[in-house]
């Protein structure tokens, strides 16, 4: 009784469109009164979710993603990605992808990437000739990259409520979304093709050089990441200063197009960024101890067991669950939630628990894809002036793509654990 009673009160409160940080906090002062649960534990248990170490990182690599974008990459790795694949059928689709899988490396956002992105290329694909779905499907669906590739805020937030090494998880999550980026190069392709979509100019060689000169900055900044975790020199809190000091340094004296005002407006949007992430953390913190304190939790694992003992059928069941979650529920709560509730089923099913963080991730990062949470996909039909129906019929085939995606990486170890045992070891 107390779990339907909690999946209603959480359920109605988002279905009326209460910002999902509040639609926590409100159906935990609801069990916490139900089950005559101190007040004061509330207060407890929201600070004691935000108050761990490794979170510091999180605001920096924002910052740092902001004074990239600012300091003028974007416009860089757009021209840099024209000039690798301009010559093909598509050619703005396909700059669209891999400046996303570029940018992905810097900013950790999906958010970041589709606003970006899409106000630059969306305007100038309809130029083109490109059909306004398309291109919004396109951005929206390359976006997705952002929150996988490292550095990666959702693998920051997995890591730390179930207690694992961050570091192994960025790594873990690179090779996963280098193959969603070349899977969507791929679709934008074919599209193209079906389509006659225009293309540029093949790009001279020295071109090449050149924008890759241009570039560097900005490229340098995953091996960065990767660097500083492969050699231990600094934590996961370190690694985000460093990322932004980098970000400042480039913007500053390299590009020289970070200004004092830029810096300020970064700053601002960092602090708003991390608030709203802080505040979910928080209510998501009370919310997860209630369910465990109520049992739900154990409820949920006995459920799915109940249903199949078949390691390849739970796989899909937990994978169906996620994508169901991922439309209705922003990635960071649902990790915040899910993850440790479905993180011991790992070792049921034979499953190494890096690897099953990973899908975890994944399935609810293609959320960004679906209406109603799918922010991505809304940003992106607002820069096509799209409706957002028009926009989720276009995008289809792309999360289609995502879900082939996922399944691979579920059902083959080896794209999530290669490198983290590389760097590692086992």
């Amino acid at each position: 009784m107390v779990s339907m009673g909690v999946l209603v009160v959480f359920l109605g409160t988002l279905v009326v469109g209460i910002p999902i940080a509040f639609s926590l906090y409100f159906t935990s002062l609801v069990m916490l009164i139900s089950m005559k649960i101190p007040a004061m534990i509330m207060v407890q248990r929201v600070i004691g979710g935000i108050e761990k170490y490794p979170l510091l990182c999180v605001p920096f690599f924002i910052l740092a993603g902001s004074m990239m974008s600012a300091g003028g990459i974007t416009q860089r790795l757009i021209h840099f990605s024209n000039l690798l694949v301009g010559r093909f059928r598509g050619a703005l689709g396909l700059i669209n992808v891999l400046t996303s899988m570029f940018f992905a490396g810097i900013s950790g956002s999906a958010v970041a990437d589709a606003t970006s992105l899409g106000s630059i290329l969306i305007p100038a694909m309809k130029k083109e000739g490109y059909d306004p779905d398309f291109s919004a499907a396109i951005t929206a669906s390359s976006a997705v990259c952002g929150p996988i590739i490292p550095p990666s805020i959702p693998m920051v937030i997995l890591g730390i409520v179930c207690s694992m090494p961050i570091g192994r998880l960025f790594l873990a999550g690179a090779f996963p979304g280098i193959l969603l980026g070349l899977s969507l190069l791929l679709g934008a392709y074919i599209a193209a093709v079906r389509n006659n979509y225009p293309k540029h100019d093949p790009a001279p060689i020295k071109d090449i050089v050149k924008g890759l000169r241009q570039s560097a900055s900005a490229l340098a900044m995953p091996f960065i990441v990767v660097g500083g975790i492969a050699s231990g020199a600094v934590t996961d809190a370190e690694l985000g200063v460093l990322a932004a000091l980098y970000a400042l340094i480039v913007g500053v004296f390299f590009h020289r197009e970070l200004t004092v005002k830029k810096i300020s407006e970064c700053l601002k949007d960092t602090v708003l960024s991390t608030g709203i992430v802080l505040f979910i953390l928080g209510t998501a913190s009370l919310f997860s101890w209630l369910l465990a304190v109520s049992g739900i939790p154990q409820v949920i694992v006995k459920s799915i067991f109940a249903l199949t003992d078949n390691p390849v059928l739970i796989i899909l069941l937990i994978i169906l669950l996620l994508l169901a979650i991922g439309t209705i529920m922003d990635g960071v709560a649902a990790i915040l939630l899910l993850a440790p509730i479905l993180l011991p089923m790992s070792s049921r099913i034979g499953m190494d628990p890096l690897h099953f963080g990973v899908m975890i991730v994944f399935a609810l990062m293609l959320g960004l894809l679906t209406p109603p949470i799918g922010i991505t996909l809304i940003i992106s039909a607002k820069f096509a002036q799209i409706s957002l129906l028009r926009a989720t019929k276009a995008v289809l085939p792309y999360f289609a793509i995502g879900v082939i995606v996922l399944l691979i990486i579920a059902f083959c170890p080896w794209f999530s654990l290669y490198l983290p045992n590389l760097v590692f070891g086992h």
